[in-house]
C-alpha cells in the first residue's frame, strides 16, 4: 500500500521513513504488516522480495519499530521472528473484556443528537438540558453484559458496530438504543453475530 508494492519502492520509501525516524528519535508503527512478516514460500517471488527488504532494513535499524499483524506467531517468517525483540500476542476478548469495550466505547457517544445533513449538534436541544438528557445513552451494566455475552466480537467489530449504530440513530433523529445497536452488529459482523 502506502510504502509501495514492489520491493524497490518499499526499500526506498521505508528506508527513508526509518532514516528520518532515527534522526528524529521517533517511534515507527507499521500497521497491518502481515505482508512483510509471512513466511516465505517458493511460489510467491514478489512477496518473498518484500520480506527480504524488511529483513535487510530491520538488520540495520537501531530505532524502535512496532509492527502490527493478525498473524499467529507460528506463521511469521523465522528470519523476521529472530529479529523481533518482543512479540506480544493478544488472545480473543473474554466476556469481561468485551463488556468493558462495549461500555467504554458506547459511553463516548455524544449526549446531543446531531443534524444528519450538517453533522452539527442540534442547538435548540443542546441548550436545553432537559431535552438533551433524553438523548443520553442510558445503558445499564446488564445491557453491556448482554451485548458481550450475545455477540462474540473483537474490539474492532464492536467499534465499527457503534459507529454504524450512531449513524443510524442520527439518521432517525433518535438516541442510540439497544435495538439500533443490535441491527448495526448484525450488519457489521454478519454470521459471526449470534443474537442474544
Amino acid at each position: 500500500g502506502d510504502l509501495g508494492i514492489t520491493a524497490a519502492e518499499v526499500e526506498k520509501n521505508l528506508g527513508s521513513v526509518l532514516e528520518l525516524c532515527q534522526t528524529w528519535d521517533a517511534l515507527v508503527l507499521i500497521d497491518e504488516a502481515d505482508i512483510f512478516l509471512e513466511a516465505r514460500s517458493s511460489s510467491e517471488i514478489q512477496r518473498n522480495a518484500l520480506v527480504c527488504v524488511m529483513l535487510r532494513l530491520l538488520e540495520y535499524y537501531t530505532g524502535c519499530l512496532f509492527l502490527s499483524s493478525n498473524r499467529a506467531a507460528g506463521s511469521i517468517d523465522a528470519a523476521i521472528a529472530s529479529r523481533i525483540t518482543v512479540m506480544l500476542g493478544y488472545p480473543p476478548l473474554d466476556e469481561a473484556g468485551r463488556t468493558k469495550v462495549w461500555k467504554n466505547l458506547v459511553e463516548l457517544v455524544p449526549a446531543q443528537p446531531i443534524d444528519p445533513t450538517t453533522g452539527e449538534v442540534v442547538a435548540k436541544i443542546a441548550k436545553n438540558p432537559r431535552k438533551a438528557s433524553k438523548y443520553r445513552v442510558n445503558f445499564t451494566e446488564s445491557d453491556y453484559t448482554g451485548l458481550a455475552n450475545g455477540y462474540k466480537l473483537n474490539g474492532r467489530q464492536i467499534k465499527n458496530s457503534i459507529v454504524l449504530a450512531r449513524a443510524l440513530a442520527r439518521e432517525r433523529g433518535s438516541p442510540l438504543s439497544l435495538e439500533i445497536l443490535r441491527r448495526a452488529v448484525t450488519a457489521v459482523a454478519g454470521e459471526e453475530a449470534s443474537a442474544p
